[in-house]
């Protein structure tokens, strides 16, 4: 399975939380990771398989939808969106899905208009 995460710049503790999300999925996923950062450079060895540097300027909502377009036009598999504080704390081995309603309805809720675009 990939696991994408978009990363932005602006860590207070120099990406040490991401490397902790990544080495407990690594822990905790009983299949194969394959991870990919998106975005800017991390600032430590994070323990990802592809660092993708596509940063762009613009608001954090631009940054991340372009990292995602970016890493998605790059594996061009499906792929888990994982976040820097997602932390793994048990064992699994497939992803529920989860989610509060339909794409449509989640584009008719959203205040932003990057987020509307993104989600279309």
């Amino acid at each position: 399975m990939n696991f994408v995460y978009p990363l932005g710049s602006g860590s207070v503790w120099s990406d040490m939380e991401l490397f902790i999300s990544i080495k407990l999925l690594r822990k905790h996923y009983r299949g194969n990771a394959n991870v990919i950062v998106s975005g800017e450079t991390p600032k430590m060895d994070v323990g990802a398989d592809l660092i993708l540097n596509t940063s762009i300027e613009g608001s954090r909502y631009i940054k991340s939808t372009h990292n995602l377009e970016e890493a998605a036009k790059t594996i061009m598999e499906p792929f888990v969106i994982m976040n820097d504080d997602f932390y793994c704390v048990k064992d699994f081995t497939d992803l529920k899905l989860w989610y509060d309603g339909t794409i449509t309805e989640r584009i008719q809720r959203a205040t932003s208009p990057v987020y509307r675009k993104a989600l279309h």
